[in-house]
């Protein structure tokens, strides 16, 4: 069976080669799609061509981080890569199968034998808890321990984003990508697994939040949230004791959920200028 998971990225150079060897090694290949990322990123992903990457195009750039156009790309290329299965992926992300699957690729074969053609995700969140903590130079998945687990309370399942192509067409723009939505949907009754990395630093918060300009017309919707208005001082990494550590058997712990990103609780909800430019400045 092919699968392929589907990025859109954009100066990811400290983690998108871990993230597409990591799915080469779980048995799914990688097509990226660089939104004219001025770091490395380009160069990193190219190098990756026959060891996980299918395919590198190039998305112009906005002035600022519009990400509906990105997701309607992610919408075109279902039709167009010809794969038995997608998976909706960004660079911070780390997707596994839940037990006894050796592997993302079994669980995903497994599924589509149930008859399923959808896979929900638990949510697992990891980040530093204090500023001087910095994973950007080394294998931050192996040491990064501490996560909370991320449950939204809308009664909407959340993480919708591995689904079967038999020719349908798809959505993922109106959800912002948190779940992909077709007529026939049959979502998979266990939740496979995700490990997000909201930052590996203090300094990786203020070049991939702060230092960011994001889509007014988006952030009006309701897109991004404080993420859209973060200001390097008020990023709030929670101490270890607020969070669950990693367990040795590769158990989670889905106890006392958070429904909200902690690293963004200080920062103030965007008020959305009304003006000529389509961007909205953190």
């Amino acid at each position: 069976m092919n699968i392929v998971a589907i990025f859109t990225v954009y100066n990811e150079e400290a983690i998108i080669e871990r993230a597409i060897r990591h799915l080469a090694a779980q048995g799914v290949a990688s097509y990226v799609v660089d939104n004219e990322s001025t770091d490395r990123t380009r160069e990193i992903v190219e190098g990756l061509r026959g060891e996980g990457v299918i395919g590198v195009e190039v998305l112009p750039r906005e002035d600022c981080f519009a990400l509906e156009g990105h997701l309607h790309r992610k919408e075109q290329l279902h039709r167009e890569l010809g794969a038995d299965w997608y998976i909706h992926h960004d660079a911070d992300e780390i997707r596994e199968a839940p037990k006894p699957y050796r592997n993302l690729a079994e669980g995903i074969i497994a599924a589509d034998r149930a008859g399923y053609n959808a896979i929900d995700f638990h949510e697992f969140v990891f980040l530093p808890t204090s500023e001087d903590e910095d994973y950007e130079h080394e294998d931050y998945v192996e040491q990064m321990r501490y996560y909370f687990y991320l449950k939204k309370t809308t009664g909407a399942r959340f993480r919708i984003n591995a689904w079967k192509n038999f020719s349908q067409p798809i959505d993922l723009a109106s959800s912002a990508g948190h779940q992909v939505q077709f007529e026939g949907r049959r979502v998979y009754p266990e939740n496979f697994i995700l490990r997000h990395y909201l930052a590996l630093s203090y300094a990786h918060v203020l070049r991939k939040y702060c230092n960011r300009s994001f889509s007014r017309e988006e952030v009006a919707r309701g897109w991004f949230w404080t993420r859209a208005t973060l200001r390097p001082e008020e990023v709030y990494f929670p101490d270890k004791s607020e969070l669950k550590e990693l367990s040795s058997d590769g158990t989670w712990d889905l106890s006392e959920p958070w429904i909200d990103e902690p690293l963004f609780k200080n920062a103030t909800p965007p008020e959305v200028k009304r003006g000529p430019s389509p961007c909205s400045k953190a």
